[in-house]
C-alpha cells in the first residue's frame, strides 16, 4: 500500500516537473521575441492553454451530453438483442445454467 502511494507521489511530482518545463520553455521564448517581462509572459503561457482547453470542453458539452443520452436509451434494446443472440448459439446452450444470459439479465436490473 505504501508503494502504491510512493510511486502516485513520484508521478506527481514528475508531472509537475514536466508541467514546469513546458510553461517556462514557453515563457523563455515568448520572453526573448516579444520583450515583455518573463512573469508576465509565464503567467500568459499557463492561462492561455487552459482557457483554449476549457472552451474547447465548454463547446463539446453539448454534444458529449446529446451522445451520452442517445446511448443510455439505446443500450437496453442492444443488450436484449445480444441475449437473444446468445439464446440461439448452441455452445450458449451447452454452458452451465447459461452463465453468460443470467449475467446480461441481472446487468439490466
Amino acid at each position: 500500500m505504501l508503494l502504491l502511494h510512493a510511486a502516485e507521489a513520484f508521478l506527481a511530482i514528475f508531472r509537475g516537473i514536466l508541467f514546469a518545463l513546458l510553461f517556462n520553455s514557453a515563457a523563455r521564448w515568448t520572453r526573448v521575441k516579444t520583450g515583455l517581462p518573463y512573469s508576465g509572459v509565464l503567467a500568459f503561457s499557463i492561462i492561455a492553454p487552459l482557457t483554449v482547453l476549457s472552451r474547447g470542453v465548454w463547446l463539446a458539452a453539448p454534444a458529449v451530453s446529446e451522445q451520452t443520452a442517445r446511448l443510455v436509451e439505446r443500450v437496453p434494446e442492444a443488450l436484449r438483442q445480444l441475449q437473444g443472440q446468445l439464446r440461439e448459439w448452441t455452445w450458449t446452450k451447452q454452458a452451465p445454467r447459461n452463465r453468460a444470459i443470467h449475467f446480461f439479465s441481472a446487468a439490466r436490473h
